[in-house]
């Protein structure tokens, strides 16, 4: 602007020359807007001495004063690289931090998202959070596995996240073959080493290679010696098995002529012993052979003999539950003899039927009274002279007492009063009995009766059969809900075998694999839920299993 002020200058001093002696004859400026209208009138020839002044009035309105002074205020907005990790801020999460850009290298779950791509918890992108950061994703390095993926099972991992071991599929705590355990089928809970073993099924449910054959346990005795039983009943939660021994030791505790009683938990009858107790009789005595037990919930009785100095005592001892006392009725004599075998029998009426023989001094025992007229020694006891046999037992509901001696292949019948005692009445040829039981049970009457080489008879109204045993040394029998017969034998002094059926059927049985070197007792029974709890001792050993009814 400076420079084109100057050259107009030049231009206005470059439009006319002054004449003295011809006036002012210059054109006008061009950058002017009105013309010289100014006439001279002087005809003087002297010296011009016109004072006239140029009345030229400038127009041009140019009043440019620009000084091109910067006034610009703009801020630079980037893009900028601040911690130069070569991400702009636009991508850069943190463009103070030269480790966080996209593409970086993630460090999961330290709370720092590296790569920005806003993920520090997913490693695998499935959509579950990583257990690292409280999420429920056990394996984020895997997008086959998550909570509630499908398991893939046998490949030692837990895709869905439920915890459970991948060599249990069915859940029943036991492991297949190919994961070290012994579940022989793994599709089903109910299948497994310490399964329900059902008679006659088809299954093998316990998985030891015999679709009827249970896995037996062994009991704790408390280091029993001289031991007699077991026995087997129930009461309300619980199945008991119990037994007498001359001496045992419960804890750090010696005891001398005690009982001790086991309680399975009617529950789960396999999952062992729930509780246990003992009774303690006292020093000075010694347990016969032959030992039987009956339960209800307020009372439980013991049927034994036992000597005391000379005498020897046919005892039924009661134990009421809710005192936790003791009361007993006995048939006594004296005699050096002892008793072969006692038996207990309950009536449908709640009465007892207790009865005891021995083949050498020749006595036939007899109990008869409910539990409370035992605890209170009212109830009926006789005993009868020259009745020599090695098995006895009471036929009920009728009032008769078996007794057989095995040398003479005969079988006595003895009807009782509780006014008159015992009686003799006949004798049935042909028996060679060496135990009998017998059951009243649901107004049905069923006898057994193990006969050596001849086998078992089994009795239940109106039919019998025989049960072909190699040995039938000792026998027990229960009957399930719906009338089906269990007939536990000793077969041979060294094996039990359990058989099941209908008298007038086929009967079905199992060689038990018990793990005794002798088996010397069985016992037998019917849970209410109709499963079937066998017990056999072996010297002071004693095992038991569970089977559920067919």
């Amino acid at each position: 602007m400076l420079l084109l002020a100057f050259l107009g200058c030049s231009e206005t001093f470059k439009g006319g020359l002054e004449d003295p002696t011809l006036g002012e004859t210059g054109a006008p400026d061009s950058g002017e807007a009105d013309a010289d209208t100014d006439t001279d009138t002087d005809t003087d020839t002297d010296a011009d001495t016109d004072a006239d002044t140029d009345t030229d009035t400038d127009t041009d309105t140019d009043t440019d004063t620009d000084t091109d002074a910067d006034t610009d205020t703009d801020i630079d907005t980037g893009p900028f690289d601040r911690d130069r990790d070569g991400a702009t801020d636009a991508v850069d999460c943190d463009d103070t931090d030269a480790t966080m850009f996209p593409g970086a290298t993630e460090v999961w779950y330290d709370g720092v998202d590296q790569d920005c791509d806003g993920n520090d918890a997913d490693q695998d992108l499935d959509g579950y959070l990583a257990e690292d950061v409280g999420g429920d994703d056990c394996d984020d390095a895997s997008a086959a596995v998550y909570p509630g993926a499908a398991e893939v099972w046998y490949d030692d991992r837990d895709q869905g996240c439920d915890g459970g071991d991948d060599f249990d599929q069915d859940g029943d705590g036991e492991r297949a073959p190919s994961g070290g355990g012994a579940d022989c089928d793994d599709l089903n809970a109910a299948i497994l080493p310490a399964g329900a073993e059902r008679l006659d099924d088809g299954v093998d449910s316990d998985c030891d290679g015999d679709e009827n054959h249970p896995r037996f346990a062994t009991l704790d005795t408390f280091g029993s010696t001289g031991t007699q039983g077991p026995r087997i009943a129930e009461v309300t939660g619980y199945v008991l098995v119990t037994w007498i021994g001359d001496g045992m030791r419960y804890g750090g505790t010696p005891l001398t002529t005690a009982a001790g009683v086991q309680y399975l938990g009617a529950s789960d009858l396999r999952a062992g012993p729930a509780r246990d107790l003992y009774y303690e009789w006292g020093a000075g005595y010694t347990f016969d052979a032959g030992v039987d037990f009956w339960a209800s919930d307020d009372e439980w009785v013991w049927a034994y003999g036992v000597r005391f100095g000379g005498t020897r005592y046919l005892v039924g001892d009661t134990l009421v539950v809710a005192s936790s006392t003791f009361g007993s009725t006995v048939v006594s004599r004296s005699t050096a003899q002892t008793y072969d075998d006692v038996e207990l029998v309950a009536d449908t009426d709640g009465q007892l039927h207790i009865v005891g023989c021995d083949s050498g001094g020749g006595y036939l025992g007899w109990l008869h009274g409910d539990a409370r007229a035992l605890y209170d020694a009212t109830a009926v006891g006789f005993d009868r002279a020259n009745v020599s046999s090695d098995t006895c037992g009471v036929l009920p509901p009728s009032t008769i007492l078996l007794a057989s001696l095995r040398s003479t292949g005969s079988l006595g019948t003895y009807p009782y009063d509780d006014v008159t005692g015992l009686s003799y009445s006949g004798v049935l040829t042909g028996w060679n009995a060496y135990d009998i039981e017998t059951l009243l049970q649901d107004g049905e009457n069923v006898v057994a009766a193990a006969e050596g080489a001849d086998g078992v008879y089994v009795y239940k109204e109106p039919t019998a059969s025989t049960l072909l045993v190699a040995d039938a040394q000792q026998v027990d029998v229960a009957m399930d809900s719906v009338g089906r017969l269990y007939v536990l034998v000793v077969d041979g002094a060294t094996t039990a075998r359990l058989y099941w059926g209908e008298p007038g059927g086929a009967f079905e049985n199992v060689l038990l694999d018990t793990a005794l070197a002798t088996v010397d007792d069985v016992d037998v029974h019917v849970s209410e839920a109709d499963e079937v709890v066998v017990a056999v001792r072996g010297g002071d050993d004693i095992v038991y299993a569970v089977l559920t009814a067919y």
